[in-house]
């Protein structure tokens, strides 16, 4: 993902002059560039200060009086220069993605009229962008203030659309059929649930295999050979009449997982429900015991007790919060006809994912919580790797080899990952169905 500097609006002039058009609305304004080229020394300074709380304390820990420590500076100079936490924080999500923006605008200038290497050029940038574990673990744990703070939401929106419109002038002139915006959108998705399961298992490695079948079926999508096409097993077909468990990708989804609420109390459940209730309304930093005194019904002397303290009941959070997306998971594919080829079938189920959107801020509000904890990443990763099981078997059953399954059901769950974010960031913007259908466009490739 990238912001709005001059940078990013040279790139989209480079696209242009490789014979697309840039006179459409989408491309964002200069305001950013005007912000951060207008912070004197002592601002970036104090930028700079708060990054480094932000990477080491996390949200939780970013108070203006910490930044202020860390800058060498009074807290009375931060408000003089950004008014409060939020004009701060605002500041911080606009410089977050700057680098990302010059080197879309060095990619851009040299790609000419290349359509094959201007898509790889796009998907080499969401590669290094997803290999950089500091600069999303610093996105995701400002992203669920960024979607409670109205001014800082609506420059993220603006950052997304953006970089939306600058793939699809990038994209365009390969795609003879106007799909050039949903392989943006798949694209950009992508890269960032790709980012989401490389911290979470801390494994770079998950990501040459995963672009490169990216890659190698996006430039088929557009019609671009690759420069070395692997032979691949064809897709089989079901035969008519039969049910096949190769058109079934809810397989394995659920199995062993329960409800952790079904083994509690009903005191400690009505906690625990209180507890998800006011992380997906405020955030975690609201779950507090009055919090939850005032909402379960509970004494607050006692809310904590069932869990034996706050990081417990965190816990019990982060598996309601794995649980509510398996569900919506399991949900969709139950709704997807089993008769469906394999790769219809999970398209399908990644369409109907977003129509349960109930998972979606949670997922994000406890993933920096977790992001931080060794054990509940170590439990995350586990949960998200037996999730994609079930899919990638479908796929194989379906006649498509191992590795080739594996790396488009990751794949699959990076795009819901990342449509999410871009969804709950611009729900009106974010053209999911479009990119979705894209994404059923090269399973089937």
């Amino acid at each position: 993902m990238v912001g709005d500097s001059d940078d990013t609006r040279g790139a989209a002039a480079a696209c242009a002059d490789a014979g697309l058009s840039a006179a459409r609305p989408g491309i964002r304004d200069a305001q950013t560039a005007a912000v951060l080229g207008a912070l004197s020394p002592t601002a970036r300074r104090i930028v700079k200060a708060a990054f480094r709380v932000l990477e080491r304390d996390g949200y939780e820990g970013l108070s203006l009086r910490r930044i202020a420590q860390e800058a060498g500076e009074t807290k009375s100079l931060i408000t003089y220069h950004f008014e409060n936490k939020a004009g701060l924080v605002t500041t911080l999500v606009d410089s977050l993605w700057h680098d990302a923006d010059v080197s879309l605008a060095a990619e851009a200038e040299s790609l000419a009229a290349d359509p094959r290497g201007r898509l790889l050029a796009l998907t080499g940038l969401h590669r290094r962008l997803a290999q950089d574990a500091r600069l999303y673990q610093t996105y995701f744990d400002l992203f669920p203030h960024i979607l409670r703070d109205g001014e800082a939401r609506a420059r993220l929106t603006r950052t997304y659309r953006s970089y939306r419109h600058i793939g699809e002038l990038c994209l365009a002139q390969g795609s003879a059929d106007g799909n050039a915006l949903s392989l943006a959108t798949l694209l950009l998705a992508i890269g960032e649930g790709i980012a989401v399961q490389v911290l979470m298992t801390g494994e770079n490695d998950l990501l040459e295999p995963a672009f490169a079948v990216l890659e190698r079926r996006s430039l088929s999508f557009l019609g671009i050979a690759s420069v070395a096409e692997p032979p691949r097993a064809p897709v089989a077909q079901p035969v008519p009449g039969s049910r096949p468990d190769a058109g079934d990708p809810s397989v394995g989804f659920l199995e062993g997982m329960e409800d952790p609420a079904a083994r509690l109390t009903p005191a400690a459940a009505r906690v625990l429900a209180a507890a998800v209730a006011l992380a997906s309304d405020e955030g975690l930093r609201a779950v507090t015991a009055e919090s939850l005194a005032r909402v379960s019904g509970e004494p607050s002397s006692s809310v904590l007790y069932y869990f034996g303290d706050k990081r417990g009941l965190v816990a019990a959070v982060v598996a309601a919060s794995d649980y509510r997306f398996a569900q919506a998971v399991t949900k969709a594919a139950g709704r997807v006809a089993s008769y469906r080829p394999a790769p219809a079938a999970l398209a399908g189920v990644v369409q109907r994912v977003f129509q349960q959107p109930g998972w979606m801020r949670l997922f994000f509000d406890v993933l920096p919580v977790v992001l931080r904890d060794d054990d509940l990443r170590a439990r995350q990763s586990a949960f998200l790797d037996a999730l994609r099981s079930g899919p990638a078997a479908s796929l194989r059953r379906a006649g498509i080899d191992e590795d080739e399954s594996s790396q488009l059901a990751l794949l699959s769950q990076s795009l819901v990952f990342g449509l999410a974010v871009q969804k709950l960031v611009d729900p009106r913007g974010t053209p999911v169905s479009a990119a979705v259908e894209a994404w059923q466009a090269l399973l089937e490739q």
